[in-house]
């Protein structure tokens, strides 16, 4: 089923410009979040491993899955990215001590471990995607377009400055559809019984009646004195927290058959030449759009299911409106079941079949494939047409200098590598090949940009040899039609920031740690007096100088409750009746909050609706089916042969 829902939703990006993975294609919106797709799609992908990336010969991989290696270049651009994600999620008081090298190291490293061995499966298993697929997503991304039109030179310089290759980027992309597959194969699969689903709906729709305070941090704060020995010591027993990473700076000569391209110039009369060429060889094409309702053949109430869609659709009711009712394809569902164009070789082999047989609006019988049984319709029927010379005078303009480009570029490889061998300075290179040298800030392991950011340039430019000996490196090869040549101009060691640069951070830091301290043992004292009967949770608020919030038929989604608070509420016991049951909580701004749960009350399950049932009932198998994927990979994990 997977697998169609992907070949089914790349032909709607192709046509259409419609979601495939509606995840997937939220996260290549943005230039950033073309590096963070990997982040989104499945909970424990950092990035995307690319393994096209030829590394120095002498560096140790960071751990290898079933052969496949994990390179270190490749862990430390994840534990950047997994810095950059905290960041983001909390914000410049995220604690800097949890963004050590040190500590996310492990936690990283064990997520592309999952990764590779999720992608090692998918794979063994035949799933892919087909190269032309990848090309439409990447034509119709708008990062890479200029006025909605795809742009070459824009689409290479955005992923070079990630850090890709084209085959890399390309091979990156392939990777994150063929584990969604993967992924959605295993947690859409999940399903519940009724009384599974009754009890579980019971439980979702559960409320609770509490009362609160919440206590500033503050106040305690002020009251924290901290020692000139206190900060030394916390110095001393953090240093990894005050690391300055080693940094380098370097400059680089870069021959690409791209930049080469844009200085060949093209005439209309060979433009005209090629085009006619084309005009030749061109083969109209009969596309078909289609839709569908995808069932489950070996439910038990299958034929009942397709008895009363061939009973309505014999009536007169729209297609689109019973796909959206019973089709199991949730990727096309919701758009009536259109799964967009193809022209023969897109679906699987029944699929392409029946619908070849169709008539325009006609609807097929059930057609069954290894997805399930297909209601098929044929929407519309159009035959492709050889395009004008002005529509593609563009393109075939781009294809001649690229074709001259490539030609000049192996003209000058030669020379590009006797003039940069083992040289202290590209620059009498950079002037006979007529080539820009590049010159990079100084940049460490993680934030180089441009060429500075691509891998192998990285695995070169902190290199031993390169560092001490001054020479230039071996040409590096982005791409089929891209080297650089670097060389190490100046090199920072690791070091640790003095004391004096970091001692306001740290009185803040310990000042913050102490006052939490004296909030929690605050928190828990009063807990106590209340639990004893010295005091109510009136007299603890007047006491913190707060007030009592309090919340009936609190819900688990609750939206005016701060959600920490709501996840404590709901693992509360429940109280005896006419007792309370308190408990602390601690907020993600570093407040705290005190919680006295006086009631729990049972879901109105008998005002639910049976769209409402549904729904609840298909989030808690989503659930189950996510705790499904999570035991799955620890088991691949287990049964793969992993090197660290």
């Amino acid at each position: 089923m997977c697998t169609f829902f992907i070949n089914s939703h790349l032909i709607k990006i192709r046509k259409y410009g419609t979601a495939m993975l509606q995840s997937f294609r939220d996260n290549i919106k943005g230039t950033v979040a073309i590096i963070l797709v990997g982040l989104i799609c499945i909970p424990f992908a950092l990035f995307g491993i690319d393994s096209l990336f030829n590394t120095q010969a002498d560096a140790e991989p960071a751990a290898e899955v079933n052969g496949v290696e994990i390179t270190e270049a490749e862990l430390l651009r994840a534990i950047q990215m997994r810095k950059n994600q905290l960041m983001q999620q909390f914000g410049e008081n995220f604690p800097p001590q949890f963004l050590s090298d040190d500590r996310l190291r492990e936690p990283v490293l064990q997520s592309l471990i999952q990764r590779a061995a999720m992608l090692n499966t998918a794979q063994s298993k035949g799933m892919t995607v087909a190269g032309s697929s990848i090309d439409q997503i990447i034509l119709g991304t708008p990062d890479f377009q200029i006025d909605g039109e795809f742009d070459a030179n824009r689409y290479q310089a955005l992923i070079r400055n990630a850090g890709f290759t084209n085959t890399s980027y390309k091979e990156m992309i392939t990777s994150e559809i063929v584990l969604n597959q993967f992924a959605s194969g295993i947690s859409q699969s999940n399903f519940l019984t009724e009384d599974e689903a009754n009890y579980l709906a019971d439980l979702s729709l559960q409320t609770r009646d509490f009362n609160y305070i919440v206590v500033d941090k503050s106040p305690f704060e002020e009251q924290v004195e901290v020692e000139e020995s206190e900060l030394q010591s916390y110095y001393e027993a953090n240093q990894n927290q005050f690391m300055t990473p080693e940094q380098v700076k370097i400059e680089a000569l870069e021959l690409s058959a791209d930049t080469l391209a844009a200085s060949v110039e093209v005439d209309d009369q060979r433009i005209e030449e090629e085009y006619e060429q084309e005009a030749k060889s061109f083969m109209p094409a009969t596309q078909r759009r289609a839709a569908h309702i995808l069932l489950d053949p070996s439910s038990d109430d299958y034929s009942d299911t397709l008895a009363d869609i061939q009973q309505r659709l014999e009536a007169g009711e729209e297609f689109a409106v019973l796909a959206k009712e019973y089709s199991q394809d949730f990727g096309s569902k919701d758009s009536g079941g259109d799964v967009g164009v193809t022209t023969g070789d897109s679906f699987v082999a029944e699929f392409e079949q029946a619908l070849a047989n169709l008539s325009v609006g006609e609807v097929s019988e059930p057609v069954e494939s290894e997805f399930g049984a297909h209601i098929i319709k044929l929407v519309d029927v159009s035959e492709s047409a050889m395009p004008s010379l002005e529509e593609m005078r563009m393109e075939i303009a781009q294809k001649i200098r690229q074709a001259e480009a490539n030609e000049f570029f192996l003209e000058k490889l030669n020379d590009f590598k006797d003039l940069t061998y083992n040289v202290e300075s590209l620059l009498d290179a950079a002037e006979q090949l007529d080539l820009p040298l590049w010159e990079s800030e100084t940049f460490s392991r993680f934030n180089g940009v441009g060429v500075a950011a691509n891998p192998q340039v990285i695995e070169a430019a902190f290199s031993e040899e390169l560092i001490s000996s001054g020479f230039t490196s071996d040409p590096i090869e982005l791409d089929e039609s891209t080297v650089v040549v670097i060389r190490v101009v100046s090199h920072e060691p690791e070091a640790v920031k003095p004391f004096d640069d970091v001692k306001e951070s740290i009185t803040q830091t310990v000042k913050a740690n102490k006052g939490g301290e004296l909030l929690a043992e605050s928190v828990e004292s009063a807990i106590d007096r209340v639990r004893q009967g010295d005091g109510t949770l009136a007299s603890v608020a007047e006491e913190m100088s707060t007030e009592v919030m309090s919340v009936e038929a609190a819900k688990r989604q609750q939206q005016d409750v701060d959600a920490a608070i709501v996840r404590i509420l709901f693992s509360m016991p429940k109280p005896d009746e006419g007792a309370s049951v308190y408990s602390p909580a601690v907020l993600a701004s570093g407040q705290m909050a005190l919680i006295e749960l006086t009631g729990v009350n049972s879901g109105d399950t008998e005002s639910v609706t049976s769209e409402e049932r549904s729904a609840i009932k298909a989030q808690l198998g989503r659930m189950y089916g996510d705790a499904d994927l999570a035991n799955l990979s620890d088991y691949l994990v287990d049964q793969a042969e992993v090197e660290i």
